[in-house]
């Protein structure tokens, strides 16, 4: 493939991705709304392929979701968006790193467990100090945290199932 289409490529599928993260969670039926913390399934879907394919797509569908976030959503959601790049950069490299890792079973769940708790930590910081629910840190981090954390295997599991088709499908 020529090097002009896989630049072309490669920026529709980052405006596709950034599109669906921004769409998703206005569409999606399957939701939890728990105050300042929301799980909606599927919503990291995009962010996770792109960390799939590498740091770049990453970052550049992080900023993408973030500012469509940003234009119609409350602040902690957006600012919690915006945490999403720091989780997917850091996947897409270790990935990048170690391209194996999505071809071993135990490795890649490993990559989703560490991948879960560094995105459940993040998003809990900023639950905690923009509602200043400081004083019960302990039982909301357990509780959203582990929301978090949840929420973001079952996603990571999506993706996964999601970029291997695309992959076989030569698509990505």
């Amino acid at each position: 493939m020529k090097k002009t289409n896989s630049i072309t490529k490669n920026i529709v599928l980052a405006a596709v991705l950034t599109a669906l993260g921004i769409a998703i969670p206005m569409i999606m039926p399957v939701r939890i709304n728990a105050g300042a913390s929301t799980y909606t399934l599927a919503s990291h879907v995009p962010l996770f392929i792109a960390m799939f394919i590498s740091p770049l797509m990453a970052f550049i569908v992080g900023i993408g979701t973030t500012i469509g976030f940003i234009l119609s959503y409350p602040l902690v959601v957006w600012l919690r968006a915006a945490s999403h790049i720091i989780w997917a950069v850091a996947g897409a490299w270790l990935i990048q790193r170690n391209p194996r890792i999505l071809s071993n079973s135990f490795q890649t769940a490993t990559l989703a467990a560490i991948i879960a708790v560094i995105h459940a930590v993040l998003e809990t910081i900023i639950i905690l100090l923009i509602t200043n629910s400081v004083k019960s840190a302990g039982v909301l981090l357990g509780i959203w945290g582990l929301g978090f954390v949840i929420h973001s295997l079952i996603d990571f599991a999506l993706a996964y199932i999601v970029f291997k088709s695309l992959k076989r499908s030569r698509l990505v």
